[in-house]
Formats: C-alpha cells, sequence, structure tokens
C-alpha cells in the first residue's frame, strides 16, 4: 500500500483501524493548543505508541523501519 499524498494522516491512520474518528478529533484539539504534530498529540494522549506510528509511516512510505539502536556500526 503506498501513501497517497492527498490524503492526511488522520485519515490514512482511521481508514487501517488504527485509531478511531473521535481519537483524532481529541488529538487535532491538543494540537490546536500545543502546537505540536498529529501523531506525537496521538502518541501523548496514548492512543497509538511510537512503535506502531513508525510502523506505519514505514508501511505507507514504502520504505524499511530501521532501528538505530540494533543496527551494525563499523569501527572505522
Amino acid at each position: 500500500m503506498k501513501i497517497q499524498l492527498r490524503k492526511r494522516l488522520g485519515d490514512l491512520l482511521v481508514e487501517e483501524g488504527i485509531v478511531s474518528e473521535e481519537q483524532i478529533q481529541q488529538a487535532l484539539n491538543a494540537q490546536r493548543s500545543t502546537g505540536q504534530k498529529l501523531g506525537d498529540a496521538l502518541i501523548d494522549l496514548g492512543f497509538i505508541t511510537e512503535k506502531q506510528m513508525l510502523d506505519f509511516l514505514s508501511q505507507q512510505l514504502g520504505l524499511p523501519l530501521i532501528d538505530l539502536g540494533r543496527a551494525p556500526v563499523d569501527a572505522e
């Protein structure tokens, strides 16, 4: 599934069943008062975990999710 540039993150998350419309509205209200990004508001409100958000964005963008804590580091 590739990202559709005209669709908003909230709409995509609802379509995938990850969050509800009500949760998006609550996050949008929080976003207006805090100025934070929608994804951060959803995470802060406990509607989605950071891992879920990263997995979702990775899938939507067709990019692998890389855990830098587990990535091999060249000694040089």
